[in-house]
């Protein structure tokens, strides 16, 4: 409808109030979409992958429960302030708690993708650059290079 104005910048701000801006027709072309894709790898060994992200909390087998749940808590808000969901991944995302040397970290694996990879890797690096529990993460994306996103 206008095609020379910009989308809305990705920022808390605007992306609370996409979901109601895009209602109307006015806005709706205004508000950024996730990446579409032509073909899905749901097979092979060049389907899904995984992220690790390690936090600065030490490992202890008698918090893991409650790590996990703050690590549920922090994805809900990453996803909330970024305006990127996890389903827009994949529906089908697991996490297990694993020890990565001496701190607690969880892995979430996806079967497939449905969005891109650098949509992917964009998530974890706010992850990464805006919570200051998670030291560092690794992506292994489809058959991509296998990205590592410390905090500087």
């Amino acid at each position: 409808m206008f095609p020379n104005l910009p989308t809305l910048p990705s920022n808390p701000i605007f992306s609370g109030f996409a979901p109601i801006l895009s209602q109307f027709p006015l806005f709706a072309s205004l508000v950024p979409r996730p990446p579409q894709r032509d073909h899905v790898i749901t097979t092979g060994k060049c389907a899904g992958g995984e992220i690790k992200i390690v936090t600065v909390f030490p490992w202890k087998n008698t918090t893991v429960n409650r790590n996990m749940g703050h690590m549920d808590y922090e994805l809900s808000r990453l996803q909330k302030y970024s305006g990127i969901s996890t389903n827009e991944f994949c529906p089908e995302i697991t996490k297990t708690p694993v020890q990565h040397n001496s701190n607690f970290a969880v892995i979430y694996r996806f079967p497939y993708l449905t969005s891109t990879c650098d949509r992917l890797r964009l998530f974890v690096r706010n992850a990464v650059s805006w919570s200051s529990e998670v030291s560092r993460a690794r992506v292994a994306c489809e058959c991509d290079k296998t990205v590592e996103l410390i905090r500087g």
